[in-house]
């Protein structure tokens, strides 16, 4: 399944949830997956929806990342709109503390913590790691991170391959919601391909997803078969 289809796949997710009349928070991660997802989706009219991101939307250069999925859907269902203006990784643990004591900022946490269903994106690391080739991390914290077990993101925190959370600079810093193990509403990952078999195993093992949306393919070799 190449990543249009993909993107069909998720982008009905989405549809199904949108088509509440009750309000609902929809939550986001980043990604040229979900990027595809957003694109696919049909133009609708939910005034009555939040729309919310759980990562920062703000490279170290000042520049706003191409990839803010949350922003996408909005314009396109003309949903409520609630950004998270922060650096996707702050310059420093202090740094971050400041952001997120921000009002403005904590209320978006807050509404993350209430969302109805999330959608998120799994990253692999190394050289073509979306977090080193859009320049959030370098060469330096890209080889600290594989020598400390490192192999996938979730929204920019680091997991090793059995889904635990590396101690490291990058989750010192990393500014975005931090996801909850076992949540008790929908948090769906949403990945595929070969290159991502390691990511995708390690995501579901951190208990912080309890939904995937992939191809057969993938799918069958997490299965084992």
């Amino acid at each position: 399944m190449r990543t249009s289809h993909l993107g069909q796949a998720c982008a009905a997710a989405i549809e199904r949830a949108l088509k509440f009349d009750a309000p609902q928070t929809i939550a986001f991660g980043t990604g040229r997956v979900l990027r595809a997802c957003a694109d696919e989706q049909f133009i609708l009219h939910c005034p009555q929806h939040k729309i919310e991101s759980l990562v920062g939307n703000i490279a170290e250069n000042g520049e706003a990342t191409r990839y803010d999925v949350a922003v996408h859907v909005a314009d396109r269902v003309k949903a409520q709109h609630y950004p998270m203006p922060t650096p996707v990784i702050a310059a420093s643990n202090s740094e971050r503390e400041v952001w997120q004591q921000q009002q403005h900022i904590s209320r978006i946490h807050s509404l993350a913590e209430q969302a109805d269903i999330s959608f998120v994106g799994i990253g692999n690391l190394g050289s073509v790691s979306p977090l080193y080739k859009d320049g959030f991390i370098g060469d330096d914290e890209l080889a600290i991170l594989a020598d400390s077990g490192a192999c996938e993101e979730i929204i920019s925190w680091i997991f090793n391959e059995e889904g635990a959370l590396i101690k490291c600079n990058i989750n010192e810093r990393v500014t975005s919601f931090k996801l909850k193990a076992t949540p008790e509403k929908p948090v769906i990952g949403v990945a595929a391909g070969d290159n991502k078999f390691k990511a995708i195993r390690g995501a579901l093992r951190s208990k912080f997803l309890n939904g995937l949306i992939t191809t057969k393919r993938t799918a069958s070799a997490l299965l084992g078969n």
